[in-house]
């Protein structure tokens, strides 16, 4: 598919993983220098390799350069889980309607020297298209609390904060948009 005239989205295969793992460590390279640390251990080549096996990863180039990345999938995160997070609480019973099918995003990632073109707004468009062929009601996330731009660009899209994901360092916001 090609969107903005410029850029090329394909659904990720195994052999695209070194540019979706570039794309993901170029911007947690980036968040690292505005103090943020959360995919700093996180994505590993092996989890984004896994990713693409066991979800859907979509990767945005322009001609061959890597550009941006999204990973979605119907499962939540892990860390959402009672048994998979210190607090043994179960996060995605804070969605408006946790036991209806949603779409979750993860992974969301944009190179910065192509950051503000639009890029991320178009790929959540994308996943939008996508839930409502699907039949899916709800798209949902996290993203960091104190990532300001970041929760704005997200309410401005139409999530809405439904919940809180405790961390030692900062919170994380649960999100999410119904239609």
């Amino acid at each position: 598919m090609v969107f903005f005239k410029k850029y090329n989205l394909v659904g990720a295969k195994k052999c695209d993983t070194e540019d979706v793992y570039r794309v993901i460590n170029t911007a947690n390279e980036w968040l690292l220098s505005r103090g943020m640390d959360q995919w700093q251990d996180y994505y590993t080549k092996e989890l984004v390799r896994s990713n693409i096996i066991n979800k859907e990863v979509l990767l945005v180039t322009q001609k061959v350069e890597p550009v941006a990345t999204v990973t979605i999938s119907t499962n939540p995160p892990n860390y959402y889980l009672a048994e998979n997070n210190p607090e043994n609480f179960d996060y995605s019973s804070l969605f408006i309607n946790p036991t209806k099918q949603a779409l979750y995003i993860s992974a969301l990632a944009v190179i910065p020297k192509f950051q503000g073109k639009g890029i991320a707004k178009e790929l959540v468009k994308i996943i939008e298209q996508k839930a409502k062929e699907s039949q899916i009601n709800f798209i949902r996330l996290d993203a960091r609390g104190d990532y300001k731009e970041l929760i704005n660009f997200y309410l401005k899209l139409g999530f809405i904060k439904v919940g809180e994901l405790p961390e030692p360092d900062t919170s994380y916001f649960l999100m999410e948009k119904t239609f």
